[in-house]
C-alpha cells in the first residue's frame, strides 16, 4: 500500500466514480514508485464493487488514457500470471510549488516531485553543547513544557472534493450549506460513498446532489433511493 500514491491520486486524477475507485485501488496496491502491482481483473472488481467486465472495461480505458501501463503477463490468464502492471505518478505530481505537510518525508530512495520541497530537519538548541557559566552567574534555559505541542490539524475540504469531481459551485455550495444548518459534519469516506451510490444508480455526483439530494433534504444518498 502507497500512502504517497494514493494522495496523488486524490489530489491529481481529475475524474470521479469508478475511474477513482480504481486508481486508489491500483494505488492501494503498488509502491511509491508505481509497481509491484499485479491484480487481478477479479480481485480489482471485487475491491471497487464492480462485475468483472465493468472492471475490465475502466482497466483498459485507463490503460488507453495512459494512466496505467502493461508491463508483465501481457495476456494474463493462468493464476499467478495476471497482468503486472505500472501506475505512472508523474501524471499525478502536483503543481509546482506545493509541499508537502510538516513531518511527511519522501520514502528512502524516492525523489521528491518536482517543486516539493522536503521539510527542513530543526535541531533542538537545547541537545548541543552550552559553555558553565562563571561562577555566581546564574543560567536562564527555556525548558519545553511537559505537554506536546500541538499543530493544527488539516481538515478535509469537502468543497474542493465536489468541485473536482466536477458538481457545480452552486450545487456544491447550497448541499454544503445543508450539510451545515442540519449540523452534519462531511468525510472524506461520506463524499466517496455517495459517489460510488451515484455511480451505482447510473448519475453523474453532481445530479445526486443536486435534483435528489437538495429537493429531498437529504444529507445522504443511496442508489436505491432514486426512484
Amino acid at each position: 500500500m502507497s500512502v504517497r500514491v494514493m494522495s496523488l491520486v486524490w489530489d491529481g486524477f481529475p475524474r470521479g466514480g469508478s475511474d477513482k475507485l480504481a486508481m486508489l485501488a491500483m494505488a492501494d496496491w503498488c509502491n511509491d514508485l508505481g509497481g509491484s502491482l499485479y491484480p487481478s481483473i477479479s480481485a480489482i472488481a471485487k475491491k471497487i464493487g464492480r462485475t468483472e467486465k465493468q472492471a475490465r472495461v475502466i482497466i483498459h480505458r485507463l490503460i488507453d488514457e495512459g494512466w496505467i501501463e502493461v508491463v508483465g503477463n501481457e495476456f494474463g490468464g493462468d493464476p499467478g500470471r495476471s497482468r503486472r502492471y505500472q501506475l505512472i505518478v508523474e501524471k499525478l505530481r502536483p503543481p509546482a510549488g506545493v509541499t508537502p505537510p510538516a513531518g511527511v518525508t519522501p520514502p528512502a530512495g524516492v525523489t521528491p516531485p518536482a517543486g516539493v520541497t522536503p521539510p527542513a530537519v530543526v535541531r533542538d538548541p537545547s541537545r548541543s553543547g552550552s559553555p558553565t557559566p562563571p561562577v555566581g552567574v546564574s543560567q536562564s534555559t527555556n525548558e519545553p513544557s511537559g505537554s506536546a505541542i500541538k499543530t493544527p490539524r488539516d481538515e478535509f475540504d469537502a468543497r474542493s472534493f465536489l468541485l473536482k469531481a466536477g458538481v457545480s459551485v452552486r450545487i456544491a455550495d447550497d448541499w454544503l450549506s445543508l450539510c451545515e444548518t442540519r449540523k452534519v459534519s462531511i468525510t472524506r469516506a461520506d463524499l466517496v460513498s455517495i459517489d460510488r451510490e451515484a455511480d451505482r444508480a447510473g448519475v453523474t455526483l453532481g445530479y445526486a446532489l443536486g435534483e435528489r439530494c437538495l429537493p429531498c433534504g437529504w444529507t445522504d444518498f443511496k442508489a436505491e433511493w432514486d426512484v
